[in-house]
């Protein structure tokens, strides 16, 4: 008998439905068996990302209609503890590890299809348990000083900020050089990748900013010698070229606004 296990699954039809949380459910699902090159993992902590939301609202698709499932589990981006490594994982029972989440990669290695997103077949960690190619998993650091559920947001955050930062600050660095201009204004907008971003950038000893509506975070920025710029005085600058050609109050309120701002 397969192994089973407690998880919440999206269910297609009901995504982008309100509430958006009435379109999880719980129930059981059997675990495939464990590979060579597998692990049966449980997951510990888990973090909730944008993509996350994204399926529930079904913004911009559904991804169970487009992966072509009934319903789909989430979850890309966890702390899991391994209960059963395959003989050729490289993983020993009982280690913990971040969740990689890129499940399709091209020839350069960049992902292009995520795991527990819009890769088919794939499951996430909003189930107690579930099985995982060796490639998705990433040791937690040995000798971390931090407490092990902050990592639990590193893998799909701090992955592709790294990234994202690389080529901001190579591309600059192709017409102006380090020794003309040490320290870079590296600006971000938006939620907790484009932080990790900014957080990555002072690190480098860089001069960080970040664009954001949200008040918590702007104090958080404020703790941590960020600038902040609160997008919540600049709401009605959201330009639509339709609406100011059409609409006659929407134009008058946006120029008013641009000779404020």
């Amino acid at each position: 008998m397969k192994e089973a296990t407690k998880a919440w699954g999206l269910i297609g039809e009901k995504a982008g439905t309100s509430p958006y949380a009435d379109a999880l459910e719980e129930k059981t699902v059997a675990l495939p068996g464990v590979s060579p090159d597998s692990c049966l993992v449980e997951t510990l902590y888990g973090s909730w990302e944008g993509n996350m939301d994204h399926a529930l609202r079904a913004d911009p698709v559904n991804v169970c209609s487009q992966r072509k499932e009934a319903e789909i589990i989430l979850g890309n981006s966890a702390v899991v503890r391994v209960l059963a490594p395959g003989e050729t994982s490289g993983f020993a029972e009982g280690d913990l590890c971040l969740i990689y989440g890129a499940a399709e990669t091209d020839k350069f290695g960049f992902p292009t299809l995520a795991l527990a997103y819009d890769a088919p077949g794939t499951s996430g960690v909003l189930a107690r348990r579930l099985v995982l190619p060796a490639a998705n998993l990433l040791p937690v650091p040995g000798n971390t000083g931090y407490d092990v559920k902050r990592w639990a947001s590193f893998s799909i955050r701090y992955i592709t900020a790294w990234g994202s930062l690389n080529v901001a600050v190579k591309a600059f660095r192709s017409q102006i050089g380090e020794r003309d201009l040490p320290a870079l204004n590296i600006g971000a907008w938006g939620g907790g990748t484009s932080y990790a971003e900014i957080t990555l950038a002072k690190l480098r000893g860089h001069m960080p900013f970040l664009v954001t509506s949200d008040g918590p975070r702007l104090e958080q920025l404020g703790q941590e010698a960020i600038t902040g710029i609160d997008r919540r005085t600049f709401m009605d600058l959201d330009f639509d070229e339709a609406r100011y050609d059409s609409e006659h109050g929407y134009r008058e309120n946006y120029s008013a606004q641009e000779e404020i701002y």
